[in-house]
């Protein structure tokens, strides 16, 4: 070495020392160390270190900051047979690429591109990463796949429960491409999450389960919730859906899920809505309509005037809320024949015949009693008229024509001559003709009727009175009416004592009938029941509303609001599925299997609920349920 300088120092030891002749490790250089390419790499195996006080170039001799680096570089690999560590780099501060001045842990300037490997679901390949993903907190029951509704009583998700369900939210995902929560990640996402967070897939390409109930699917078609808790199923009408089919599915291939494009949001996968439309005046239009019943209401208490087999109702109002009949201006065009109304009509039609029927024949019926009343009235004045005496001493020598009564019958000055001649002779004792003729307003004062009366027309009386009994064989209309005693009806139905209503009979008879039984508001028109001025109240569907309840028992009808479910061994919680649940409902369990620990109601909502223990059990529990609802205060 020149001048005896030492470039390079072996210590005793071991150490090595470039520059410096105390060498405080294995290799120490003081100043600068240049590896040319003709060079061996520097390689540093797991468990050493390298300190640098200064720039470092790799790849380049000009090093202008701490770390340079021309060329690749691979960090996690090749380690010349060393297994790569967990954490391949880590760096504290901000990351900048293609960006010197980074102002994020990772600052990246223009393009980024993240790969994830594809997997295999069911029997076809499956693009992995391929959805953006939310962190929510589960009830710890959802798997991938499941779709996931908004908890009712708690901040979480869980199942969804039934069909059509409106609280839909996303579906569990199994591999999402953008992890959006507490942190955003990008790629695998299975490490991250615990403690019952699940990723729920809100955009993008998810497997999802189906439901064995589902009908045939075609890529394209619109799925919604199930009545299978967590389970997908095409959507036939309009509602709540979690997006499309991305491939086709049918009830014999064995498959549990398939691919689909997550798009929560409101379909109407039939088209319902598109074949409605409004006019211009704002009345809304469809091109048919089929229904079993149909009940048309105007709010001013207007009527129909006409409803046709045609399948056309015609208002007979102008306005649809107008009390007036107008002209018929407005119409509902049914699209076809409303048998149920044809029916009515065709009855009521078939009264009215009978009702002209009869008009007809009680006024021929009056009229032969009118023309039989005029014969004898005109047969009553001839006799008056003719006593008998000769006619000619009743004849006026003036009028010279007293010896014909047919010629008196029709001569109204001959019937005046005679009868002032007939006044003038008091000892005929004749009642004068204006007694004897009644005409039409006349009036009877007092009638005796010894034995029996018979009247074949219409009678009037401003007050009647009758001792013995009163029977009226056709039909009675009566006003207000007041009942002395007690009322007995066909017989059978009796009012007594003022406050005892009865019906009598036997349970059941041969025509089917049950006598004996008091209906009340039986009509298919009536709408309810009130007793005590509210206080109780019935509706036509049966719902009872009572302010107190006193019973010797409550039976509840099986398979209604009560049931049994079991709760597997080595479970801790299981879902009962009844369309009785609601959110506020009370829940009542009651164990058949002996056990240590109770059963909880950790959830519930509409159309279900989720029974949960403490800890495992290694046998089933099998317990009992009654549900009971709440009504909300106003």
């Amino acid at each position: 070495m020149p001048n005896n300088t030492r470039a390079m120092r072996i210590a005793v030891g071991g150490n090595v020392g470039i520059g410096t002749t105390t060498a405080g490790t294995t290799l120490q250089v003081n100043g600068g160390a240049i590896l040319w390419p003709s060079t061996t790499a520097l390689n540093l195996p797991p468990g050493t270190s390298l300190a640098t006080f200064g720039n470092v170039g790799i790849g380049t001799t000009t090093a202008n900051s701490n770390l340079s680096v021309i060329g690749n570089a691979s960090i996690g690999v090749d380690y010349g047979g060393y297994v790569a560590p967990t954490n391949g780099l880590i760096i504290q501060g901000n990351v900048g690429i293609n960006n010197t001045a980074p102002s994020y842990h990772l600052d990246v300037a223009g393009g980024a591109r993240f790969g994830c490997a594809d997997t295999t679901w069911n029997s076809g390949p499956v693009t992995s990463c391929s959805d953006i993903a939310e962190v929510y907190q589960s009830d710890g029951t959802t798997e991938a796949g499941d779709i996931i509704s908004i908890s009712s009583t708690q901040n979480i998700v869980t199942k969804s429960m039934k069909a059509y369900q409106n609280n839909i939210i996303g579906v569990h995902s199994t591999s999402p491409g953008l992890l959006v929560g507490g942190e955003t990640i990008l790629g695998d996402s299975s490490k991250s999450l615990t403690d019952g967070k699940i990723p729920v897939a809100l955009a993008g390409r998810v497997p999802v389960k189906i439901a064995t109930s589902s009908a045939a699917i075609n890529a394209g078609d619109y799925l919604t919730s199930a009545d299978e808790a967590g389970k997908a199923m095409k959507a036939t009408r309009p509602g709540e859906v979690i997006g499309q089919a991305l491939e086709s599915w049918n009830p014999d291939s064995n498959q549990d899920k398939i691919m689909v494009f997550v798009k929560v949001s409101f379909a109407d996968p039939t088209n319902f809505f598109s074949a409605l439309s409004m006019d211009d005046q704002g009345n809304l239009i469809m091109p048919k309509i089929k229904v079993s019943s149909l009940m048309l209401e105007n709010y001013g208490m207007g009527s129909l005037s006409e409803a046709t087999g045609s399948g056309q109702l015609t208002s007979s109002s102008s306005d649809p809320f107008s009390t007036s009949v107008k002209t018929s201006s407005s119409f509902t065009d049914l699209g076809g024949k409303l048998a149920s109304i044809e029916t009515a009509l065709n009855q009521v039609t078939t009264k009215l015949d009978l009702a002209n029927a009869k008009i007809e024949d009680l006024e021929s019926r009056v009229k032969s009693l009118e023309s039989s009343q005029s014969a004898s009235i005109a047969t009553s004045s001839s006799a008056v008229l003719v006593p008998a005496t000769s006619s000619a001493q009743i004849a006026s020598p003036s009028a010279n024509i007293a010896t014909s009564s047919a010629q008196v019958a029709t001569s109204s000055a001959q019937e005046a001559t005679n009868s002032a001649l007939l006044t003038q002779n008091s000892t005929l004792n004749l009642t004068p003709p204006e007694i004897l003729l009644a005409t039409s307003s006349a009036t009877i004062t007092n009638l005796n009727v010894q034995s029996e009366a018979t009247i074949s027309g219409m009678l009037k009386a401003y007050e009647a009175q009758i001792q013995d009994n009163f029977k009226v064989f056709g039909n009675t209309t009566l006003s207000n009416t007041t009942i002395a005693g007690d009322l007995t009806v066909d017989g059978t139905f009796s009012i007594t004592n003022g406050n005892e209503i009865n019906v009598i009979g036997n349970p059941s008879t041969s025509s089917g009938y049950n006598t004996g039984v008091l209906y009340l508001q039986k009509s298919f028109l009536a709408q309810g029941l009130d007793i005590f001025n509210g206080k109780v109240t019935i509706d036509k569907t049966g719902n009872l509303v009572a302010v107190t309840l006193n019973a010797d028992q409550i039976r509840i009808n099986a398979g209604k609001s009560t049931g049994s479910a079991t709760l597997l061994s080595g479970q801790t919680d299981v879902i009962v599925e009844n369309d009785y649940v609601e959110e506020d409902s009370i829940i009542i369990l009651t164990p058949q299997t002996v056990t240590n620990q109770p059963l909880a109601i950790a959830d519930r909502i509409r159309g279900g609920f989720l029974v949960k223990i403490s800890h495992p059990e290694t046998f089933d529990i099998r317990f009992d349920y009654l549900i009971i609802g709440v009504n909300k205060l106003l």
